[in-house]
């Protein structure tokens, strides 16, 4: 039942997309699943200068300038953890260095910080959930190779960054990890990522370039919805799922494959793609779903191979006389085809193509 609420809500964002009356990020953000305890003044030096343990091994010390400077080893506390809230949450940090000998960022470490720039060493393994999320003023930050965990949300709504690199150990960008990052135009990912978490890049309107790993299996719920700047993500053929709107309202995208391995297309993956011009299906693809393909008004064609099974209500809703669907080796529409599959289409079907 939540899950169609969520779904619903997903369509409604989507209206308001396009009457630009308010963007996705002033109404998703709302679901971070954590709050902020520190609702007051920005910390500065005089707060804090008297107690500058931020780890059981590790210390800091913030300047009047506003570096920030951890030393020590071990952990950085994050929330709920030995410092009050948040640990720096709010804090007055403009750069954050941290030394060699700091192996974990925890959660919510650094949130909503006005920091603008981070350097992180060589030996830190873990970025927890949260932990640079809402630092609206972040444009750089490094990550060393030797990391192999980023957390949920890690960088949601860093609106400033511009270019990140993931290190080759990771191999899940998580939930919502950078979502919202509506200044980012590119990523490298690191070779060994094999799954893009629900909503990690949603709503990434500037992001155009991104390399697509060989190993990648899974790019998850809404993963790229709204990402408008995108024109190709060519998927390999080690992929074998391709979650619900997972390329919802990717305006600009062209040119788009279905993997061999890929037998569903789930609801809204596609919708409205409207500059999408080719579409590939490449194997065993056996159902698409709901909407799919809806407001796709660009293509020009699409086959349809005989080992699809299911195609859901409205999966082509919106399609024009222009464009066409062909549909290999069947006359008809069979039974376990939804009676609505071609609602609101107006596309030519050829039949046994």
């Amino acid at each position: 039942m939540k899950k169609n609420i969520f779904k619903t809500l997903v369509i409604m964002l989507a209206a308001v997309y396009v009457s630009g009356s308010m963007t996705a990020c002033s109404l998703l953000n709302s679901d971070k699943g954590k709050t902020t305890q520190n609702s007051g003044s920005n910390i500065t030096v005089e707060d804090i200068e008297n107690d500058n343990k931020c780890g059981d091994d590790a210390t800091f010390t913030l300047d009047s300038s506003g570096l920030l400077t951890i030393s020590g080893t071990g952990s950085i506390y994050g929330a709920d953890e030995k410092l009050v809230g948040w640990a720096f949450n709010k804090a007055d940090i403009k750069k954050i260095v941290i030394e060699s000998g700091i192996t974990k960022i925890g959660d919510g470490a650094f949130n909503d910080c006005s920091v603008e720039k981070v350097t992180i060493p060589e030996g830190v393994t873990s970025i927890s959930d949260y932990a640079f999320a809402d630092c609206t003023s972040l444009k750089e930050i490094s990550l060393p190779s030797t990391l192999k965990n980023i957390g949920v949300q890690c960088f949601d709504n860093c609106t400033s960054l511009e270019s990140i690199t993931i290190p080759d150990e990771i191999e899940r960008i998580a939930k919502g990890c950078f979502k919202c990052c509506e200044s980012l135009k590119s990523i490298h990912l690191g070779k060994s990522v094999k799954s893009i978490g629900p909503s990690a890049f949603e709503s990434c309107s500037s992001l155009s370039e991104i390399n697509v790993p060989e190993k990648l299996e899974k790019v998850e719920e809404s993963a790229f919805y709204y990402c408008t700047g995108i024109k190709e993500f060519k998927l390999p053929e080690t992929m074998f799922e391709l979650g619900e709107m997972a390329f919802n309202s990717c305006k600009g995208l062209e040119k788009i494959n279905i993997p061999p391995h890929v037998t569903n297309i789930g609801i809204s993956t596609f919708i409205g793609c409207t500059s999408l011009k080719e579409i590939k299906i490449e194997g065993n693809l056996s159902s698409i779903a709901t909407d799919a393909f809806s407001s796709c008004t660009s293509v020009r064609e699409i086959v349809i191979p005989d080992t699809v099974r299911n195609i859901g209500s409205g999966a082509f809703g919106k399609w024009t006389k222009d464009q066409t669907i062909k549909i290999i080796a069947l006359k008809s529409a069979p039974d376990t085809w939804d009676k609505e599959w071609n609602s609101h289409c107006d596309a030519k079907i050829v039949w046994n193509a």
